[in-house]
């Protein structure tokens, strides 16, 4: 459940996964979430992709049922039931889970927006969710965004692209702005825009 304000007029990007499988299979999710926005710098508007990538990746070999079983709810051992739950301050455009459009439950939490779906991925595979956002954010002292992290057995691999448009450096430099870091903690990352003439 999110549980932090974000700060006013920031970006905000929190990607929840729970355990629909009544299981202890979450020992082997591992999560990468990379986030592409493109800020206009005057106007503030926002379009951002969101892609979060889970692997099942339970090994092979016997477990106890407490561990890959699902508790008589007929999925195959070792599948990895999951809601996922994204928050984010803006509206989801459209969903992709495996290249395949779906829907996702929306509702508001914390002054902040919801989205949420049950996933089902078998053991040693990969599913990838891709969410488009679009809204607006403060940008008169340059674009914020908290990526607020899940206490987990395996840490993100969390990439992030900042774009604007033409002749606008990001702190200082052309091109866009990355950061990729390995961690279950939260990420405050500031850019601010300048012309390159």
């Amino acid at each position: 459940m999110y549980k932090r304000q974000p700060q006013e007029g920031s970006d905000v990007v929190s990607v929840i996964t729970q355990n629909a499988g009544q299981n202890k299979i979450d020992t082997f999710l591992a999560r990468e979430i990379d986030y592409d926005a493109a800020v206009d710098p005057v106007s503030g508007e926002i379009r951002s992709t969101l892609t979060v990538t889970l692997t099942n990746a339970v090994p092979d070999g016997d477990f106890p049922l407490a561990v890959i079983g699902n508790n008589d709810q007929g999925f195959p051992l070792g599948t990895s039931v999951i809601e996922l739950v994204v928050y984010t301050p803006h509206t989801l455009s459209e969903a992709l889970v495996d290249g395949q459009a779906l829907g996702f439950a929306g509702f508001e939490e914390f002054g902040v927006r919801g989205y949420s779906r049950v996933l089902e991925v078998p053991r040693g595979a990969t599913t990838v969710v891709q969410l488009d956002l679009a809204g607006r954010v403060d940008v008169d002292t340059g674009y914020r965004l908290q990526v607020l992290g899940q206490a987990l057995v395996q840490p993100d691999r969390v990439d992030i692209t900042v774009t604007s448009g033409r002749n606008v450096l990001l702190n200082g430099a052309s091109g866009p702005w990355q950061l990729a870091r390995l961690t279950s903690e939260d990420i405050s990352a500031e850019v601010t825009f300048s012309s390159s003439n």
